[in-house]
């Protein structure tokens, strides 16, 4: 297996990221010389049975890595099936669609067609509680919403249509942001079905709160009020950045519901800054729990702790770090430092991790597990991603344990074709 990427070369695309133009171009130019030097003879690697959601037509995947697609009571499982070739950019008109089956018998309990949706998080489906789960729509007529979907006991399917999208919900309330925003900043995240010339320099933009899903939408946080509580400073440009150049994104509600954590992000000449910040819903207080400009992946350990990878420069520059939103300590995770560079965490009773690396100089993937408690790490997997999957159409492994932590699942194109797998973590 080809090496990783150094710490130096880490480095140097740290420094790049003030010329993002520059860095894409360079940064593909020099992973291809790398492929073409360190291909691997194989495409995946593990000691595991590599299990998988497979079609006889079209690709599958389920998206993000802070939800399970099994559901809480173990008897269904959620994806995405796509008709269109994965390695083409998502279709504002070319609907996927959303499948629910049993895993006992492979039963297809559910599936409707959705336009709402992109290759890193799919519709931003998800489970709320046992029988019941979610994900995004859009309408020509009602712009973006959200359908909650019930099983009964007999698996058939109940649908309640919201009014705004969803991004993270809870058994007791949901949270939305703007997707349209999010296509315009960053459109791995965003959806395509809008009118793009939408004027994005709203100052009250932000993000809202449904309770129990009654569909009466609160703004609970606009970029106005996070401009006036926690300025922006940058380059000596006192906020001097314009509404339309900001987002919030990657919303994470904790294990308690008490409250979430969320990203401020903004561009000062194209140069991306990143700010974390936690919500109290109790007393509706906002704290910023980073002091340097660069927040990647997260996930919550515990109702006061996450797994954070971040730059902190007094610290350890950009790493792993346990970070604690009350207090707001800040703590390196040694047996990580400096090793893998960045990744996607997935939490199973605070101390079990699943986390991936970005492709090697052999364009192979590796899939970790680590107990945080004894600080022993072992490798689940690697995973080829051939250089046709890239950038936007990039597929992330982003494992993520079901309700139970006896299975990992994960997307991967390493047979060809998106599709999601998991590994039974009891069988080896």
């Amino acid at each position: 297996m080809a090496a990783r990427y150094s710490q130096k070369e880490r480095i140097i695309a740290k420094y790049l990221s003030a010329f993002p133009g520059a860095k894409q171009f360079l940064k593909k130019t020099y992973q291809w010389v790398n492929y073409l030097i360190y291909k691997p003879r194989y495409v995946f690697r593990s000691d595991y049975e590599i299990k998988s959601v497979v079609t006889p037509h079209g690709e599958t995947f389920f998206g993000y890595y802070d939800k399970s697609p099994e559901s809480p009571c173990g008897k269904y499982l959620l994806y995405h099936l796509s008709q269109r070739n994965t390695q083409n950019i998502p279709s504002g008109s070319e609907p996927i669609e959303v499948v629910c089956i049993r895993i006992d018998n492979g039963q297809t309990v559910y599936k409707q067609k959705t336009q709402a949706y992109n290759w890193q998080q799919g519709a931003r489906l998800h489970w709320i509680k046992e029988n019941t789960f979610v994900y995004n729509v859009f309408r020509a007529d009602e712009g973006y919403g959200a359908m909650v979907v019930f099983l009964n006991e007999k698996a058939e399917a109940e649908e309640l249509k919201l009014s705004k999208p969803i991004y993270d919900s809870c058994a007791g309330f949901a949270l939305s942001l703007s997707f349209e925003k999010l296509h315009n900043l960053r459109p791995d995240y965003g959806y395509r079905c809008h009118d793009i010339s939408l004027d994005h320099s709203n100052p009250e933009e932000g993000i809202y709160m449904s309770t129990n899903f009654d569909d009466k939408w609160e703004l609970i946080l606009s970029l106005k009020r996070i401009n006036q509580e926690y300025p922006i400073s940058t380059g000596g440009n006192e906020n001097g950045v314009s509404f339309a150049d900001q987002k919030f994104n990657h919303i994470m509600i904790s294990p308690d519901e008490g409250k979430f954590v969320f990203l401020h992000r903004y561009y000062v000449e194209g140069k991306r800054i990143d700010r974390l910040f936690v919500y109290d819903l109790v007393n509706k207080k906002l704290k910023l729990l980073n002091k340097d400009e660069m927040v990647s992946h997260y996930y919550w350990l515990n109702p006061i702790q996450l797994m954070v990878y971040m730059r902190d420069d007094d610290t350890a520059g950009d790493n792993y770090y346990l970070v604690d939103v009350h207090s707001g300590e800040i703590k390196t995770i040694d047996i990580l430092k400096d090793r893998f560079g960045d990744g996607h965490p997935n939490a199973h009773l605070e101390n079990l991790v699943v986390f991936d690396t970005y492709p090697n100089k052999s364009r192979l993937k590796e899939l970790f597990q680590i107990d945080l408690g004894n600080q022993q790490i072992s490798k689940l997997g690697e995973f080829i991603e051939p250089m046709s999957y890239y950038g936007e159409t990039r597929c992330d492994l982003h494992p993520r344990f079901n309700y139970t932590g006896t299975k990992v699942y994960f997307d991967s194109v390493h047979s060809g074709k998106r599709n999601q797998h998991w590994i039974d973590l009891t069988q080896k």
